[in-house]
């Protein structure tokens, strides 16, 4: 047989089945190893990663408002809380604007957020929204970068914002930040769309997305400085497809929607401050002296730390890449380094000047730059994808990138998704609050309980320091320290009620709990254990104590503290016939 009838042979041998099957499924797998989809699949991780270990807690007084705020809009229509109990809404995020007119100091939009999805989920429901506003933040963050980059290496910055320390701590925290960073980044997505591809839509998206920004945080107000820059781009983009009339007859409409779509959003912001603070402009920050609290002394004081604090630990490997990234934009890509300068450098000047910068904090002061996050993200992969031509490079560096920023910042994104056992603590006890108490019940507990157990239920709750002399005392400086703070014209009312006397303060709470039990309310303490043999005399043989739980918390308080608390849930009750 011959050489030409043997290779004749082989070709009419047939393939194995499995090579046709890959043959026949390998477009199909193509066309689902997309990188959208891989972005998508990202964003789906984090969601699940922060949903597997959601505590219904938190770590300060802050979040209590948001949460207090949101139930108040969604069941009352309004933001406004009765001021008339002087022992409630002491803590530096309350102010009032008129006598026993509470308001919280912050906007509107993230307790809106937060009623929706209380009246969508219950309690629970409520600590999903920063997990889910997180994965859209993130997912619209690789649309932007997708613009500035290969699609493989905006997965690869995906990966990056997925493993980034203090996106993974505040993606699971009741605080603006996360939905603050998604509203930002899909505003940006929707404004670089509408440069593009024009057209009405567009435009009043980007305006709504822009008008809401300020409605969750007042300084996201400062992405508009963007809208000017993004006009220009949009016009000389006109002006090369259309004649100079009609180029300017469509911007107008444009521009004109998209400041209808912003308008939808800050006209109830406007009519809610003054209708709360006396002004469309004043907000309850200006009740607490905030609101004016920059300065260029400040900035001087404060930039190198912000700086510091955005290179080691909100963006470890990121931000000295964002800086060359923004160099070679610069160079090659003006119109997207100015757009993502306009978005990230007022953000920074802003915060640089503001006085609440305490040191050696963590990410306490440098999280207020995460809505800013995908600007230095976007600036950080066009460094690479500029700096790296060649194909297999190419493929490489997204592997890379997640290999350096796990071996950075990893650990720390580790910590923080999973050690959160200080919220945990809070948690535990406003659960053992709700299953043994009605949902009216009204808790006189120590810190920091105090400002916690309204987590899962509409407790009632005091906090027992303030019938201590040195609580008044405290109300009488100014804050001290990193203390925010606070409207000193309240802060001097109360200690005026808040005396030295501490037998005048320890009637006051016994008188408080005897009028809440007159009006049929369930009184309970939580309290550390073996408290109860301070409250015992303090309120007489004509009250009864009933032990109702009794557990340990998970983690040291303080966290400096060696120690693990053991904490008590009693339950006062008076006596029928005065006997102890």
């Amino acid at each position: 047989m011959s050489d030409d009838t043997s290779m004749d042979m082989s070709r009419s041998v047939p393939r194995p089945a499995s090579t046709a099957l890959w043959k026949a499924a390998k477009p199909r797998l193509r066309r689902f190893l997309r990188p959208e989809t891989a972005a998508l699949a990202i964003a789906a991780a984090v969601l699940a990663a922060q949903l597997a270990v959601l505590t219904q807690g938190y770590y300060e007084c802050d979040p209590n408002a948001y949460l207090m705020s949101g139930k108040q809009l969604v069941r009352k229509g309004t933001l406004r809380f009765d001021g008339s109990d002087i022992f409630r809404f002491h803590e530096h995020m309350w102010v009032e604007p008129q006598p026993n007119v509470i308001y919280a100091k912050y906007p509107p939009g993230y307790p809106l957020l937060l009623g929706i999805a209380w009246l969508a989920g219950g309690d629970r429901a409520m600590f999903w929204v920063s997990p889910i506003a997180g994965a859209v933040g993130l997912f619209a963050s690789f649309l932007l970068m997708r613009k500035v980059a290969s699609p493989w290496l905006a997965v690869a910055g995906a990966l990056l914002l997925a493993v980034n320390p203090m996106l993974t701590l505040y993606n699971g925290y009741m605080l603006t930040h996360a939905a603050s960073y998604a509203v930002a980044a899909l505003g940006m997505v929707c404004l670089w769309n509408w440069i593009e591809k024009g057209g009405v839509w567009r435009a009043m998206t980007t305006g709504l997305l822009f008008g809401f920004g300020p409605c969750v945080r007042y300084t996201d107000a400062l992405i508009f400085l963007a809208v000017p820059a993004a006009i220009v781009f949009r016009a000389a983009r006109l002006a090369k497809e259309k004649s100079v009339a009609r180029a300017l007859a469509d911007l107008a409409v444009e521009a004109a929607a998209m400041a209808a779509g912003a308008f939808v959003c800050l006209a109830p912001l406007m009519i809610h401050h003054t209708y709360a603070f006396g002004s469309p402009f004043r907000t309850g920050y200006d009740l607490s002296g905030e609101q004016s609290a920059f300065s260029r002394d400040w900035l001087r004081n404060n930039m190198p730390q912000l700086l510091h604090d955005l290179n080691d630990i909100a963006l470890p490997v990121v931000f000295p890449l964002a800086m060359v990234g923004w160099f070679l934009m610069i160079l090659k890509r003006r119109r997207e380094w100015l757009l993502l300068f306009l978005w990230a450098a007022p953000m920074l000047i802003v915060y640089g000047a503001y006085y609440w910068a305490p040191p050696h904090s963590g990410t306490c002061y440098v999280r207020f730059q995460t809505s800013a996050v995908p600007a230095y993200v976007c600036a950080c992969v066009f460094c690479l994808d500029s700096l790296l031509t060649e194909k297999w490079p190419r493929r490489l560096v997204p592997l890379w990138i997640l290999f350096l920023v796990l071996a950075v910042g990893g650990k720390d994104a580790w910590g923080n998704l999973t050690g959160r056992r200080y919220a945990k603590q809070l948690e535990t006890a406003a659960r053992e609050c709700s299953s043994k108490l009605p949902e009216d019940a009204v808790i006189f507990a120590d810190p920091p309980m105090s400002d916690y157990l309204q987590t899962v239920a509409d407790f009632t709750v005091y906090r027992n320091e303030m019938f201590n002399p040195a609580y008044g005392t405290r109300l009488r400086e100014p804050p001290r320290g990193s203390e925010p703070m606070r409207q000193m014209d309240r802060s001097l009312r109360l200690a005026s009620t808040f005396t030295n006397d501490y037998g005048k303060l320890s009637q006051m709470q016994k008188d408080l709990a005897a009028s809440w039990l007159q009006k049929g309310r369930a009184v309970a303490f939580v309290i550390g254990k073996g408290s109860a043999r301070h409250y015992g005399p303090l309120f007489g043989p004509e009250y009864k104590w009933t032990l109702l739980a009794s557990w340990q918390s998970p983690c040291n308080w303080p966290y400096w503290a060696q120690r693990k608390p053991e904490w008590e849930l009693y339950r006062l009750e008076k006596t029928l016939d005065g006997s102890p």
